[in-house]
């Protein structure tokens, strides 16, 4: 997911700018971007990556998350009722 974000947000990159904002290392982040390319979420355009319309690849629209710190995750885990 962190390539596919930045991907996204950065609107591509080689895989040199790539791996040295996401952590990967280059043998690493190849497999990566292969895999993602085998399922339509990045195409390889000329030395640049790019991320494909979330909207094409897997029919969602919009992507929301949200991140919550909780010292007791079990309770946390616990489903919530209106």
């Amino acid at each position: 997911m962190r390539v596919l974000h930045y991907l996204a947000v950065s609107h591509g990159g080689t895989a040199q700018s790539i791996s040295k904002n996401t952590g990967y290392r280059e043998a690493e982040l190849a497999l990566i971007l292969n895999r993602l390319a085998k399922r339509s979420f990045v195409k390889r355009i000329g030395s640049r990556w790019v991320a494909a319309p979330m909207g094409r690849s897997c029919g969602i629209e919009k992507v929301v998350t949200i991140e919550a710190k909780i010292s007791d995750w079990n309770r946390g885990s616990e489903p919530n009722f209106c």
